[in-house]
């Protein structure tokens, strides 16, 4: 199995993990974390896994896809009632194209940062990892930190967010964040309009780019998501070791400040 590790941040968690499976039906699960059953939601780890089909039968033959994990920092009602959506909307004509949710909740629903590092556990394996926070980094991320460091070093592509500070916290550097005390993270920011970041946005040279949602869209800042989702549909045009590099380089030779999802992919 291909694996890429994915990663935004922002106020909210989100963990998106791609996938090579042998299956193009659409399905749907939950799992829980190793030691815990279904039933205990307070400690374990949920997993939403839908995949985008046209012609959902098991008799198809097996065909490769392409499935991106998700950990989002809203509550499940939240997930799905506004960013499930948006997955749906994104892979959209994509047959291939699925999501998994691995965000942890507890017993009412709620995100539940204590089964973080349980979900970034749970997602080693997968091509691709989507983290939709960010954070001030000091020794209480320490493990947080290093459970993602041991996604990218077992083969993963990580893509995170830029992350918001609160409306009570500073807005800090992304120097001064965890998704940059982790090489090799591909951090994707949001634009409001052309040039103009997101308010209150973490910001620094360590981003790779910063897109802005469609008009259409309500929720404003999933440039992150975008460009994961993009990721997923393009996937198979290159080697999972490419990938990085590709990233690299085009944050080198573009002219543009903010390089769109064209020029990328």
């Amino acid at each position: 199995m291909k694996t890429i590790l994915i990663m935004m941040l922002s106020s909210g968690l989100c963990l998106f993990t791609i996938q090579i499976l042998a299956d193009d039906v659409i399905t749907t699960t939950t799992l829980p974390t190793a030691g815990v059953t279904e039933s205990t939601a307070s400690s374990a780890v949920n997993v939403t896994s839908t995949t985008v089909s046209s012609t959902p039968t098991k008799t198809q033959p097996p065909s490769q896809q392409v499935r991106v994990a998700i950990i989002e920092a809203v509550s499940k009602s939240d997930f799905e009632s506004k960013f499930e959506p948006i997955w749906k909307r994104q892979f959209d004509g994509c047959s291939k194209c699925g999501y998994q949710n691995f965000t942890p909740y507890n017993d009412s629903g709620e995100f539940d940062p204590k089964n973080l590092e349980s979900a970034l556990v749970a997602v080693k394996g997968y091509a691709v990892i989507y983290l939709g926070w960010n954070q001030a980094s000091n020794k209480n991320t320490v493990s947080i930190e290093s459970k993602i460091q041991d996604l990218l070093d077992n083969g993963s592509l990580v893509i995170a967010r830029t992350g918001v500070a609160g409306s009570d916290s500073q807005v800090l550097p992304l120097s001064k964040t965890i998704m940059t005390k982790v090489a090799d993270v591909v951090i994707v920011g949001d634009l409001v309009e052309k040039e103009r970041l997101y308010p209150r946005t973490f910001f620094g040279p360590e981003m790779m780019t910063a897109i802005q949602a469609p008009k259409s869209e309500d929720i404003k800042n999933i440039g992150a998501l975008m460009f994961t989702a993009k990721l997923v549909q393009k996937y198979k045009n290159k080697e999972a070791t490419q990938w990085l590099a590709h990233f690299k380089s085009i944050k080198v030779k573009s002219r543009k400040l903010w390089p769109s999802l064209n020029d990328v992919f």
